[in-house]
């Protein structure tokens, strides 16, 4: 069961990764998968036989025992993308140094073409960002054009009206109305 866990937790993977995951249990625990037909192998890459296969395993996990795996797996992934996206699934409380990692992996999903993922990423920065931080209006400003430009005008909406009622009034709130008007 510990290796359909970490398959369903991870983007692609492979069971080189499975490997690095869970050490010396992933053979037996694989052999296991692969026999009683939940997993199968094209290549190294491992899928589930049946996509509800997937959803019941991870509705199964507990939230801490979730957030433990994905803290695991932020340490074995090779994307500092799939790294940043794994260190926010394993973060519950807010975390600025976590949100920093999370920001700049927004910023290279952007720069290589994916808006949706640079979106996600950038939320997540913004949901581990301290309230009285200094950085969380750059990056409420950041997620709300990154949904923009995800194509998900409401949320970026959403998002700036949530910082318009928030900020003081000043180049603060002037920058939010901005961004909000050109929404």
């Amino acid at each position: 069961l510990e290796v359909a866990r970490v398959v369903a937790a991870l983007a692609e993977p492979t069971t080189d990764l499975v490997d690095a995951a869970l050490g010396a249990r992933s053979d037996a625990g694989l052999t296991e998968t692969l026999d009683a037909q939940i997993l199968e192998l094209d290549g190294t890459r491992l899928r589930f036989t049946h996509p509800l296969l997937g959803s019941a395993v991870t509705a199964r996990q507990s939230p801490s025992r979730r957030r433990a795996l994905n803290a695991r797996l932020a340490d074995v992934v090779s994307s500092s993308e799939e790294r940043a996206r794994h260190l926010a699934l394993a973060t519950a409380d807010i975390d600025n140094d976590v949100a920093a990692i999370l920001e700049e992996a927004a910023r290279t999903a952007q720069a290589r073409g994916a808006p949706v993922e640079a979106a996600a990423l950038a939320e997540q920065a913004l949901r581990l960002t301290p309230p009285s931080s200094p950085d969380g209006n750059r990056r409420l400003l950041e997620a709300a054009d990154l949904q923009f430009r995800a194509g998900d005008p409401g949320r970026a909406r959403d998002l700036l009206q949530q910082a318009s009622a928030a900020a003081p009034p000043g180049n603060e709130r002037a920058t939010v109305l901005a961004h909000l008007a050109y929404i």
